[in-house]
């Protein structure tokens, strides 16, 4: 039973999370708040289908943002000290 504690919950096939903004609408109830909430979990149902999760697709959006290379300094340690000599 222990080995299931990391797996995340899921309502019928789609990810738990992907609910949120039905879990919205209920607090904001109107008709564009309706839309958007089964748009978003058709959304995530198309990409269940496919094996992506919502915290895959923030991974793989957020590597596409950020680029291939993440160097071991901030963006201030270069601006005060300048480039390493090599």
């Amino acid at each position: 039973m222990w080995r299931d504690t990391k797996r995340t919950p899921k309502i019928a096939w789609i990810d738990a999370s992907a609910f949120i903004p039905v879990f919205v609408m209920l607090v904001h109830i109107r008709l564009w708040t309706f839309e958007v909430s089964v748009v978003s979990v058709g959304f995530f149902t198309v990409l269940a289908k496919f094996g992506i999760t919502p915290a895959v697709l923030y991974r793989k959006i957020r590597h596409k943002v950020c680029g291939r290379v993440r160097y071991a300094r901030p963006w201030w340690y270069w601006k005060r000290f300048g480039l390493p000599k090599y």
